[in-house]
């Protein structure tokens, strides 16, 4: 008969870090935000609220980051039902958020409820694999119900009514990097082209935008759970995708198509599959600029791994597809694409002119607020610059196994956003992501 197979102290100690970095930041997003008008006083209070939060998240992932040592373990069993525990309290929490948002609407109240049981069946007999489907089954029947309760309305949020009308223009056979008449000013279209084009059948069949989240929110923790699956710890991003405001984020935001690519990426660099990852890659670079900030972190350490002909050739691949995605709509339309993906979110002069968005960095998890604040924004640039090549310094240095390589893009990443012009709180979630490949590679 096998013995059962035990959890060490590091992996309990990192998962519990991993978690709270989760909660605090679901409290700071959860915090009432000011009036962020331009006459409006700088609410101090509310700001060094979020700014305690940013510290204790540095603290929890430096405390991540340093492995821990617990010298005790559980058996796999009792750490399956501690993930059930944790996604039991998630989707109540979540439940109760839905149903005040609904209004008390009896279909919100019965997912919630189905919810709950189904993360109850196999508490008692719990496997890897039912725990996943258990949080699985839970966070995709949430989010679904919650759809037609959360408009989209641009004066809310404007990010998927933006894509909604950039795919119709395409497909009317116009730019679609133009500008959009959604408020007092005019608003050009921002994303890169693999985040927007993701949509669009569900633009062309009339569909809700926000099944293509639901779709891809899902598929990123499948992809996590496969790349992780020999870990004991694997089934932990079932619980993670029950945090409540990754299902907010699913419900306005556009960045579940990033979270995607990025975490296909990911698993199959872990996995040693260069030719997934460097085309994986390449789809995130169209997605995102921010995928840029792994780039000299991934350079350095495959330099050491792979021969110089199978990196170039993986760079030259990761190049060709985001090239491909990309340069069409440059070539189109090349005033309004750099204008749009370039200049709105990196020019301060445009990205403070409206007087709300520079005041609204006050209040979110990060630095940069308070560079708005006393008139520092010209710095900000070169201490992101910085920070990252310190993260490719130290992997250099010391880097060799891929938790090194995981936890130095972790560094970069939050070392980057905390420092970025703009900050929104949904471009966290790929910190837990990192922290959960660094948890299951780590064991």
């Amino acid at each position: 008969m096998n013995e059962e197979r035990r959890v060490s102290g590091t992996t309990l100690w990192r998962a519990t870090l991993l978690v709270l970095a989760g909660v605090v930041l679901y409290v700071a997003y959860q915090a009432e935000r000011p009036p962020v008008s331009p006459d409006a006083p700088v609410d101090l209070a509310r700001a060094l609220w979020y700014l305690a939060c940013s510290i204790t998240l540095v603290v929890v992932l430096t405390l991540f980051a340093g492995r821990g040592r617990w010298s005790w373990s559980l058996s796999e069993t009792t750490w399956l039902r501690l993930v059930l525990l944790a996604g039991l309290v998630f989707m109540a929490v979540g439940g109760v958020a839905a149903v005040r948002r609904a209004g008390g609407a009896p279909d919100v109240i019965a997912v919630a409820a189905l919810g709950l049981g189904l993360l109850l069946l196999p508490l008692w007999r719990p496997a890897g694999w039912r725990v996943l489907l258990a949080c699985l089954l839970a966070g995709v029947a949430l989010r679904l119900v919650l759809v037609p309760y959360t408009l989209l309305d641009a004066r809310q949020a404007d990010m998927l009514p933006l894509i909604q009308a950039a795919g119709q223009r395409l497909l009317q056979g116009q730019s679609p990097y133009g500008l959009y008449a959604f408020h007092d000013w005019s608003l050009p279209l921002t994303y890169l082209p693999v985040t927007w084009l993701a949509y669009l059948p569900a633009v062309a069949w009339g569909a809700d935008l926000r099944l293509v989240n639901v779709a891809a929110s899902a598929g990123a923790v499948v992809i996590l759970w496969a790349a992780a699956r020999r870990s004991a710890a694997a089934p932990l991003v079932g619980a993670l995708f029950l945090l409540p405001q990754l299902v907010a984020f699913d419900l306005y935001a556009e960045v579940a198509v990033f979270w995607l690519v990025l975490t296909a990426f990911l698993a199959c660099l872990v996995r040693e599959r260069y030719g997934c990852a460097a085309a994986c890659y390449g789809l995130a670079l169209a997605a995102s600029p921010l995928a840029l900030v792994f780039l000299p972190l991934l350079f350095v350490f495959l330099l050491r791994r792979l021969l110089a002909r199978r990196l170039a050739g993986a760079m030259l691949l990761a190049a060709g597809v985001t090239t491909a995605l990309v340069l069409p709509f440059l070539l189109w339309s090349p005033a309004e694409f750099l204008y749009g993906t370039v200049t709105w979110f990196n020019d301060p002069a445009i990205a403070g002119a409206g007087g709300w968005l520079d005041r609204n960095q006050l209040y979110q998890v990060g630095l940069a607020g308070w560079f708005w604040l006393w008139g520092w924004v010209a710095g900000l640039r070169p201490i992101q610059a910085g920070l990252v090549v310190l993260a490719t310094a130290l992997l250099w240095w010391r880097g060799r196994g891929w938790s090194a390589l995981l936890l130095a893009m972790l560094g970069a990443y939050v070392g980057f956003l905390y420092f970025n012009l703009i900050i929104w709180p949904y471009l966290y979630v790929p910190v837990l992501w990192l922290g959960f490949l660094v948890l299951t590679e780590g064991e």
